[in-house]
């Protein structure tokens, strides 16, 4: 049974750091927001907005698996919902509402702004804390040699912990995305990121331990799936 103890504690704060980047913010004319199920996400991407960091706004994201509770509202217009409340122009934000997953997210936003306005200079990636190597990773491969800088709300690993983001949950996903992190490149969904002996050292023994990616035990590497 996956648990909460100060060894899988300690493994955890292993992948976390492997996964936050912590790249310096910049700022930039836009900002993508990935949708996912934490409106944490959407409220720092609120106050990044309000503080000048991006000239406008994209929203994306369908409904997933862990957001089916914001239906009939897609990520994407969830997301818009709660930076509008934080005080962001309606008409700063666009929306992307078909995306399933990391690669869909930056590859139709990059189509929506193709089609819609020239091409932005620069990019400022909201996501979760744990998805930003995967954010990089993907974005580089569907999006080469932007001017690209990825955040998170910044909260430590202790922090981010709720009870709907559960410890279990969390380290869950952040053991499946080692597996990603080493898979996907290979698949053609993002570029190659380097996993040091450490992260995979963690992530083997919280496997062992009974914390298996998508609920699963698994040996390297992962079943295919979509990015």
């Amino acid at each position: 049974m996956s648990v909460y103890t100060a060894e899988t504690a300690q493994l955890a704060q292993v992948l976390w750091d492997y996964h936050r980047l912590a790249q310096p913010l910049r700022k930039a004319e836009c900002m993508i927001v990935l949708g996912n199920d934490d409106l944490r996400t959407a409220e720092y991407a609120a106050e990044l907005f309000l503080k000048g960091y991006a000239e406008f706004v994209v929203a994306t994201g369908q409904a997933g698996r862990h957001s089916s509770h914001f239906l009939p509202c897609s990520e994407a217009e969830k997301f818009a919902e709660v930076m509008i409340e934080k005080g962001v122009d309606r008409d700063k934000i666009l929306l992307e509402n078909q995306a399933l997953n990391t690669g869909e997210n930056i590859t139709f936003t990059k189509q929506l702004l193709e089609q819609r306005l020239k091409v932005p200079a620069s990019f400022l990636v909201v996501t979760k804390p744990y998805m930003e190597r995967r954010a990089l990773a993907t974005f580089e491969k569907v999006w080469p040699d932007q001017e690209l800088t990825i955040c998170s709300i910044p909260l430590t690993f202790q922090q981010y912990l709720n009870e709907e983001h559960t410890f279990e949950r969390v380290v869950t996903a952040m053991v499946g995305y080692v597996h990603r992190m080493h898979d996907y490149p290979a698949l053609g969904f993002q570029i190659s990121q380097e996993i040091p002996e450490e992260v995979w050292t963690a992530c083997q023994q919280l496997e062992a331990l009974g914390f298996a990616g998508n609920g699963q035990r698994s040996a390297r590497p992962f079943s295919v799936e979509s990015p």
